[in-house]
């Protein structure tokens, strides 16, 4: 009767193992799954964040770009304006 109470108890603890060792490979395949997830989502968000630094910047250019034409346009006219100024002045002047 002992031996089989042995043999049981045995089984027992051989059957909470069996099943201890499942839930925690369970665990891990989880812990994996929830990792891989959240590298997929960081990948994402940075490939996301390089996207919008790129459109910025190439907006930022843009802009560069026309502030300076801006500016050169002006140079222009204020040039343009001086020469008119300063032959409408040496005409008057000779009047």
């Amino acid at each position: 009767m002992r031996g089989q109470k042995d043999y049981l108890e045995l089984e027992m603890r051989k059957l909470r193992r069996k099943k201890l060792l499942q839930l925690q490979h369970l665990e891990l395949e989880l812990l994996r799954e929830e990792l891989t997830k959240r590298q997929n989502q960081l990948e994402t968000a940075h490939n996301m964040l390089l996207r919008h630094h790129e459109a910025t910047q190439e907006l930022e250019y843009r802009q560069q770009r026309t502030v300076h034409g801006l500016r050169e346009d002006q140079v222009r006219l204020e040039m343009l304006f001086h020469l008119i100024s300063h032959h409408l002045y040496s005409s008057l002047s000779l009047c």
